[in-house]
């Protein structure tokens, strides 16, 4: 699956999707609807039970033993949560994000694999910047930055740059080499239960991006650029959101109805209801519900958080590895 295509779902429900599709109904994800308090949501929409699913979501999340889970389904709704809130990253433009440790999720043997492989991976392709043919993507933004540093120092013969570290930004550090898809199938296939697994309810299938923080010169009397890496990092990436795809929207087109991603199916422990959500179950609670919960809200004592319904990108702090001693000639710049 492309990385673009990752950002279209929330994690917290990608996991009940994915268990319960193909599978018998006991599949289903457990709630309760006894969590909800008396007088807590408008009378209205008591018989409208994907609303009320939604809202005790970080409840019912907390409850199954998914604290990380529980906290990203806390911060869409309201903003906040147990360990922190939402930061803005581009003022005026909605462009919210969450920055966990990636230590927070190496408890997981997928994620913990994912990213150990992903930087030995790395590793050992740090040579193959060296030749025109093969692996040239990876080495796409190092040649465009060596290519401007070029430009920038013509007729020296000699000199040094560092270009930014990726340390001092959050959404597009320097300098990235690529990114790998972790899905499904490689927590099934790491014996990882996924309606059990917190890392998966928490960020469901998602990416990994990797960068390298490095010295780029030349040396007198050699018209080669050299590049000597320091270190190579990678993080996590996804997005938390209910924007249909590109696919949903086709086949809605095609077959004539609006096309939404299902969800998963979730059985109530008390009534023994199964009830299916998608996004356009979301949607239709940020649109629909959020407002008038938000209004009832100021005729009710006590100090509730209103609804924000946001969606955000997670952007991990970074698992780094030490690689210099080594220098490598540049191919292509």
């Amino acid at each position: 699956m492309p990385e673009s295509e990752l950002t279209v779902l929330s994690g917290a429900v990608k996991s009940a999707a994915a268990a319960v599709v193909g599978a018998p109904l006991e599949a289903a994800l457990r709630w309760d609807d006894r969590l909800l308090e008396d007088g807590e949501i408008p009378d209205v929409f008591l018989p409208d039970r994907r609303m009320v699913l939604i809202f005790l979501l970080p409840r019912v999340l907390k409850a199954l033993g998914l604290p990380m889970a529980s906290f990203y389904a806390s911060l869409w709704q309201y903003g906040h949560g147990e360990y922190g809130s939402l930061k803005e990253r581009t003022p005026y433009l909605e462009d919210w994000y969450w920055r966990p440790k990636l230590s927070d999720f190496m408890d997981s043997t997928t994620v913990a694999v994912g990213v150990s492989s992903f930087i030995d991976q790395l590793i050992s392709e740090l040579p193959t910047m060296e030749a025109l043919i093969g692996n040239w993507e990876r080495w796409e933004q190092l040649r465009t930055i060596a290519r401007e540093l070029r430009a920038n120092h013509k007729g020296e013969d000699t000199w040094v740059e560092t270009p930014p570290d990726y340390r001092g930004t959050i959404g597009n550090p320097f300098i990235y080499l690529g990114h790998k898809s972790v899905n499904t199938a490689d927590f099934v296939l790491k014996g990882e239960s996924i309606t059990e697994s917190d890392a998966y309810v928490a960020l469901g299938p998602f990416g990994l991006r990797a960068y390298m923080h490095a010295d780029i010169l030349k040396k007198p009397g050699d018209e080669r650029l050299f590049v000597s890496p320091k270190r190579v990092a990678v993080r996590i990436y996804d997005s938390y959101g209910f924007t249909d795809g590109g696919l949903d929207q086709v086949l809605g087109a095609m077959l004539g109805f609006r096309a939404t991603q299902f969800l998963g199916r979730w059985a109530n422990t008390q009534t023994g209801e199964k009830i299916a959500l998608a996004n356009d179950d979301f949607n239709r609670y940020r649109q629909d519900f959020k407002p008038i919960y938000n209004s009832y809200l100021e005729s009710k004592s006590g100090n509730r958080s209103r609804l924000v319904c946001r969606d955000f990108e997670t952007f991990s702090d970074y698992i780094e590895r030490d690689v210099a001693g080594n220098q490598y000639a540049l191919a292509g710049a």
